[in-house]
């Protein structure tokens, strides 16, 4: 995605702090691509390393907001990205190191901010060349980290002091040891939970995300059978059944009309209401 960058177009003869600077971007979600962004803006080339297929991670975290071609991506990703280009490496295969090794020379910036180690696996400056490392650290008080792992039936973004620290489609988040005050979201289905959480330098904690039920009413036209994510639910008219939020399959079923399927998203805050017109 580009963005209008001359605020000042006699200005734009001079050029850019950095233009001609190359950035070699291996980054995730908030930090990195936040910085490397504003180095893109200070006229740098920034390529950023995504893993085939999806992408990083924030091309995922909630909010989201569609692309100009439909697809849904997530806001996070779009605001820390704007003007780069981007390529797909996989860095678990040989062929994919080997690749960002031969680029890395290329390049007068390389920043990461992956776990520890990371780059000593995948960055090497030949004989005779220089090269600049940029790291993204954690932002975080403590001198030691553990991790966060997230299980979740939804999709869920992590907050704490009002940033966004990670998403469930994340493996794991990494936060300094000590006690955190974190709140757990998804705005699409209305779900909001803060929690307390003690994290140990050097261990992964895991926190269970149990959905809450709603009432829901089910209803058909004439009438039907329903079945939800597989498990009967009676047949309508059906009232104020509790149902955990979030995406469900329910199937309609009549012995004239035959079988209807939807997919429903219950929200916390409702009305949550299924209907269907069999005889259309």
């Amino acid at each position: 995605m580009e963005l209008g960058e001359i605020a000042n177009a006699d200005a734009a003869r001079y050029g850019k702090p950095l233009d001609g600077v190359r950035v070699l971007a291996i980054e995730q979600m908030q930090a990195l691509p936040y910085a490397t962004q504003m180095l893109r803006r200070f006229g740098a080339e920034v390529v950023k390393v995504e893993p085939p297929g999806k992408g990083e991670s924030a091309r995922q975290a909630l909010p989201m907001m569609r692309d100009p071609e439909g697809r849904p991506v997530g806001n996070t990703y779009l605001r820390n990205n704007l003007g780069k280009r981007t390529i797909g490496v996989n860095l678990k295969h040989p062929e994919g190191r080997d690749l960002i090794l031969r680029l890395a020379p290329r390049f007068d910036v390389m920043g990461q901010n992956f776990k520890a180690g990371t780059v000593e696996r995948l960055v090497a400056v030949p004989a005779g060349g220089t090269a600049s490392v940029m790291f993204s650290l954690p932002r975080v008080s403590g001198p030691v980290g553990g991790w966060l792992a997230i299980s979740a039936p939804f999709d869920v973004e992590v907050v704490e002091r009002d940033d966004v620290i990670g998403a469930s489609g994340t493996n794991k988040v990494m936060l300094a040891a000590g006690r955190h005050e974190i709140t757990v979201a998804n705005r699409t289905i209305g779900y909001r939970e803060a929690r307390t959480i003690d994290i140990t330098a050097g261990k992964t904690m895991t926190m269970r995300i149990d959905p809450p039920k709603t009432a829901v009413s089910v209803n058909a036209r004439p009438w039907a059978d329903v079945t939800v994510d597989g498990n009967s639910l009676g047949q309508t008219p059906i009232a104020n059944t509790l149902m955990t939020i979030g995406s469900h399959d329910v199937i309609f079923r009549h012995p004239q009309f035959g079988e209807r399927r939807q997919t429903v998203v219950v929200t916390s805050t409702g009305p949550n209401r299924i209907a269907v017109d069999l005889t259309k």
